[in-house]
């Protein structure tokens, strides 16, 4: 079985290492990556702009200009001080993160609200309409932490980063375990199945790239025992970058989307609109030579669980992409 899951505005995430320092440490590693702890409290982290941002200790003041990260924050018990919404997420989610003062959205943050509300760290998207905050965040002395994911592991660290830098340890831990577990039981009941064969898109409905198993959502389907049909064109030097794990899509790799089902994810207000022009645009010649396309098998994929990385959500998630590989989750 081959299956099409197409994905509009994916929004990554990838995550720096963080080493806590002192007069006294301890050492613990998680996934390979090495964290230290420092029982003078001191923190320092190297986040993915490869800046060093220092804590003096544990933060207690926090603002987000991640709705992921602010939904995250929530989860571990932190209230954040200041915090962006999007409509993309469930109600309920939005509703909670209502509560907490707003600083705008995560594509246009206040500064003003943000150096208001006095923060001791900020947490972001390391993507340039959020790092371009960090000259004015560091003339006014806040702390700034910005992030990307490309796979599983980074989110499970970035967790336990987020726990670790505002004293919620436990809260993360026990987060990450519960995802963990999962994992390995979705993995379990599948392990004697046939492995399905995926090639996922993400785009417009006049462009389009395959997201290779470098990528976030294509990491998760992988773990989940999928075979990605686009990996034949990664480069056998394709680094770490989470952008360099995305093809182009033209009429040559079309060429092997022999699949049985496209997945289209229903992306904020617009989905149904972006639902319609793709199936517009599956009309093409190059389209209906794809099987699920030409036999009409598209379905649709949850934009608050899939057009972006739901940290507080990996559960839902992982039992949603089990079940567009195997037709069951528990």
């Amino acid at each position: 079985i081959c299956e099409v899951i197409i994905i509009n505005k994916p929004l990554l995430c990838l995550l720096g290492l963080v080493a806590v320092v002192g007069t006294f440490t301890t050492v613990m590693s998680f996934e390979g990556k090495r964290e230290v702890f420092s029982e003078a409290g001191a923190i320092q982290i190297e986040d993915d702009t490869k800046q060093i941002v220092s804590l003096p200790n544990i933060a207690s003041r926090v603002v987000s200009i991640s709705s992921a990260d602010s939904e995250l924050l929530i989860t571990l018990g932190v209230s954040p001080v200041g915090v962006v919404n999007s409509r993309e997420l469930p109600a309920d989610v939005q509703a909670k993160i209502a509560q907490y003062p707003n600083m705008n959205s995560a594509v246009s943050p206040s500064i003003e609200r943000i150096i208001m509300s006095d923060p001791n760290l900020v947490i972001g998207i390391a993507m340039p309409f959020q790092t371009a905050l960090r000259k004015a965040f560091n003339a006014n002395h806040i702390p700034s932490f910005y992030h990307l994911s490309s796979n599983y592991d980074d989110i499970m660290d970035h967790i336990r980063h987020v726990g670790t830098m505002t004293g919620h340890d436990r809260e993360a831990a026990a987060l990450v375990q519960k995802y963990n577990d999962i994992l390995t039981e979705i993995i379990q009941r599948h392990k004697d199945e046939s492995v399905p064969r995926v090639l996922i898109v993400f785009g417009t409905p006049t462009s389009y790239q395959l997201a290779s198993s470098k990528t976030y959502v294509g990491d998760i389907f992988q773990r989940l025992g999928a075979k990605n049909v686009a990996d034949v064109y990664l480069p056998q030097d394709v680094s770490e970058n989470a952008l360099d794990g995305y093809i182009p899509l033209n009429l040559e790799t079309m060429a092997v989307l022999d699949c049985d089902k496209v997945i289209l994810i229903n992306h904020g207000s617009s989905g149904e609109k972006d639902i319609a022009a793709f199936k517009k645009a599956f009309k093409t010649p190059a389209w209906q030579n794809v099987p699920a396309v030409a036999n009409g098998n598209i379905e649709v994929l949850p934009g608050p669980l899939f057009a972006s990385v739901p940290t507080a959500r990996m559960d839902q998630v992982l039992l949603y992409a089990e079940k567009v590989l195997y037709g069951q989750s528990h």
